[in-house]
């Protein structure tokens, strides 16, 4: 019996079929293998990138706890248990042969996948959640379990299973993100923001849903997505279909407000799909909102309330206006390097306007305030 080195990392993906996965586990329980399981196992551990830390002696714990959970459950008819429990059996048999000649990080690594197989364990135990969070005033790009890339804006929190499911890629976002989705036409990538579900299957999209924002913002820039309510129907086939290009707002408190213009024409390309819910703005350039990724802070006839919310969230920093009547400033500007001192300075050259700043301070538990800024008239 021979093991390739591509069946054996189907083995530790948890993607072998049944046949093939029999064939690992009795090649795995022969003694006379042991100078080609060394040679495999340097092989694929060139092959990936280095794993995250774990809990080692939890994670041994949680493999034992399954293995009898299982091993009860099969038990409770004979047919199962003659074919379950001797395959779990190999399973652990096989497992006890790798220890003799695997370095422990390879173990964990495997035990951590067998752990969040849905093929072994579908019902009785929880799903693993992985969370991850990026601070005001700052970027942070990561890798999914599914080879999409999200970046997360200052103030955005992400959560996802461990092991997605075998139906679809669920993701909960409080914040802004954009997402590079790896295509997989049986599994839909979802993402789930206050009250929306954006659904794509691969494609790259922004979604900005802050809590404390009165709408939540779709862009669009490559392949298909599609935005339903939860609870409630959005249009007439009750979703909304977004090719490049597009960018849907949805305004959660009945509030609607002016849409972004066409960014190529100079009229007005928002179109009405659901009363007192949700817009859709064609042709725009996407760079206003993606631009962040990149380190770009792009404004384009922002009023100065939405352009203090995000220097706010860039910096890391409280700033109010003191006056209504600044709302009707805009502005438009691309900001990189700048400090938040230098924009300020620049916006102040460019409109009537005069700020404060006070810096951070110590507090007793050796933490810090945010810096404050506060904007008013200039004259005033």
């Amino acid at each position: 019996m021979e093991i390739d080195l591509e069946l054996f990392g189907k083995f530790f993906n948890n993607t072998c079929t049944e046949q093939e996965l029999e064939k690992v586990l009795l090649w795995l329980q022969d003694p006379s293998n042991d100078e080609e399981i060394r040679s495999l196992l340097t092989k694929y551990q060139d092959t990936i990138e280095p794993t995250e830390s774990l809990d080692y002696e939890s994670l041994l714990d949680k493999i034992h706890h399954r293995l009898n959970i299982q091993h009860s459950r099969q038990q409770k008819t004979q047919k199962h248990q003659q074919v379950g429990s001797s395959f779990v059996n190999r399973f652990y048999t096989a497992f006890s042969r790798i220890a003799a000649i695997l370095i422990l990080p390879l173990i964990l690594i495997t035990l951590f996948y067998f752990l969040n197989d849905e093929r072994f364990f579908q019902s009785h135990t929880k799903v693993a959640y992985s969370t991850v969070e990026s601070v005001q005033g700052s970027k942070t790009k990561h890798e999914l379990p599914d080879g999409s890339t999200v970046w997360l804006n200052g103030g955005t929190k992400i959560t996802y299973p461990l092991n997605f499911s075998k139906n679809e890629r669920l993701i909960t976002l409080s914040g802004e993100a954009f997402f590079d989705v790896a295509k997989d036409k049986r599994r839909p990538f979802i993402v789930k923001a206050s009250g929306l579900n954006i659904r794509a299957l691969g494609t790259s999209f922004n979604v900005k849903a802050y809590a404390d924002d009165k709408a939540i913002e779709t862009t669009l820039v490559t392949g298909e997505i599609s935005i339903e309510g939860e609870g409630f129907r959005l249009g007439k086939e009750g979703k909304i279909i977004l090719n490049p290009n597009q960018k849907a707002l949805f305004y959660k408190n009945n509030d609607l407000a002016l849409s972004q213009t066409d960014s190529k024409k100079k009229s007005n390309t928002v179109k009405r799909l659901a009363p007192q819910k949700i817009e859709v703005s064609s042709k725009i350039d996407t760079d206003i909102d993606v631009g962040w990724i990149n380190g770009k802070l792009i404004l384009k006839n922002a009023p100065l309330d939405e352009v203090a919310k995000k220097l706010s969230r860039w910096y890391n920093a409280d700033i109010e206006l003191l006056n209504p009547e600044l709302s009707k400033i805009s502005y438009t500007a691309t900001f990189t390097d700048e400090t938040l001192f230098q924009v300020l300075e620049l916006l102040k050259l460019a409109t009537p306007i005069e700020y404060s700043y006070s810096g951070r301070k110590m507090l007793e538990n050796n933490t810090y305030t945010k810096r404050t800024v506060k904007i008013g008239i200039r004259g005033n």
